[in-house]
């Protein structure tokens, strides 16, 4: 009889640890999960979700994502830029096409609304990809975020200011410095007395 109720047991053990392996949640579940634990501040849990993501679905097309959030994680709320430059390294290494895989990140963020996000990323475009001929528009779009979605017109001046001295240059130089003279004149008319 105790015998019985041993392997009872250990019927019950295994068929429970099998049906909890069997039970593989979907990528987008597992992204749901990541993002509910970044907004509880369950920062940890979060990259660790974005690991199993990467374990998980190592071939899908999305998981660039997973990859990059984790680095952003470590770089923005773990504070730990040693284990951050290694993820970001070997995003670089791993997705020739990532600038334009991060533009659309922050395209996705913008268009949900995330302007936090949008700017996070566009400051890791330019950290990443600091030679790339496309840097201005990264340096554009973090000014154009705080001017027209944020309304922090300190920290949009200084962007379009950077894009001005950095790309004197570039295609966007003349849209920068009308922005700034458009924010500039409105607090020149703020600051007037009635």
């Amino acid at each position: 009889m105790r015998n019985f109720s041993k392997i009872v047991v250990f019927l019950a053990v295994v068929g429970l640890v099998w049906s909890c392996s069997s039970e593989k949640k979907s990528e987008e579940q597992l992204y749901t999960e990541a993002n509910q634990a970044k907004e509880k501040g369950n920062f940890k849990e979060a990259a660790e979700i974005y690991q199993r993501i990467l374990k998980l679905y190592p071939e899908n097309p999305q998981s660039y994502r997973a990859l990059f959030l984790m680095g952003m994680i470590y770089a923005q709320n773990l504070k730990d830029d040693k284990k951050a430059n290694t993820i970001f390294q070997k995003f670089l290494e791993k997705y020739s096409n990532g600038e334009q895989l991060l533009y659309n990140e922050a395209q996705s963020f913008l268009e949900k609304g995330d302007f936090a996000s949008a700017i996070k990323i566009y400051e890791e475009i330019l950290k990443l990809y600091p030679e790339s001929s496309n840097s201005y528009k990264a340096q554009f779009s973090i000014g154009f975020v705080y001017s027209e979605n944020l309304k922090d017109y300190d920290q949009a001046k200084e962007a379009y200011k950077k894009v001005m001295e950095k790309y004197p240059n570039c295609d966007l130089v003349d849209d920068a410095n009308f922005m700034l003279q458009m924010l500039e004149s409105d607090s020149l008319s703020k600051n007037l007395p009635k």
